[in-house]
């Protein structure tokens, strides 16, 4: 699944006017078509709407390919193999003018989310640290952080597949709070993240008021 970073990569190396990935979709979709049947192709967004909406589960684009046209600002264009008369969707350093805020929503499906928590953590330098090196030295990729204000928790969400290695590290790194009972690990399996992505959020007051009331 990496024939559109190639591209990526060979268009960035050869300063190309712009780059073309083409696939089975009319273009990047405001939702999975699977889940809502109402989804339509946004015509443009910018990089990082782009890249927002591939790390969050978007399929149609690898998360590690606007890297390379971002360096050289090269425009991508994601056109379908099967219907080459649709417009696509132009992802460029532009940002669009959109009615709404929002452009984008995805998920992260089978994720585990972990929350290490203490009073003995609240104000000692370096936990979130060595919590994060830890999980760095054991190939875990952490893909949501939420620290309290206190310091007293920090959640973080990872793939449940990874769910068992990253608790060992963290049993490991943290032995002696846990060992003592000033420091817990706690787990929820079986969770999804939702994300909302745009541009258009930033600055906009009661954009997570509208999600929270919807659900």
């Amino acid at each position: 699944n990496g024939s559109d970073y190639s591209a990526a990569i060979f268009g960035a190396a050869l300063d190309a006017a712009f780059i073309e990935i083409w696939t089975d979709v009319d273009g990047i979709l405001s939702a999975d078509p699977r889940s809502v049947p109402a989804a339509f192709v946004v015509p443009q967004m910018s990089y990082e709407e782009a890249m927002e909406l591939s790390y969050f589960g978007a399929k149609v684009l690898h998360a590690s390919t606007i890297a390379p046209a971002v360096a050289k600002h090269i425009p991508i264009d994601i056109k379908n193999t099967l219907n080459p008369a649709a417009a696509g969707t132009r992802i460029s350093h532009e940002v669009s003018r959109w009615e709404g805020v929002a452009k984008g929503i995805t998920s992260v499906d089978d994720c585990t989310l972990l929350t290490l928590r203490g009073m003995s953590m609240v104000g000692v330098p370096g936990i979130a640290e060595r919590l994060f090196r830890a999980l760095a030295t054991h190939s875990v990729n952490v893909i949501l952080i939420s620290q309290a204000s206190s310091e007293h928790t920090i959640c973080f969400a990872i793939s449940t597949s990874d769910a068992a290695t990253a608790k060992k590290a963290v049993h490991q790194e943290f032995h002696f709070e846990l060992q003592s009972k000033l420091t817990s690990l706690d787990e929820k399996p079986r969770q999804t993240i939702v994300a909302i992505v745009g541009d258009g959020m930033k600055g906009t007051p009661g954009v997570s008021g509208k999600v929270f009331q919807a659900l």
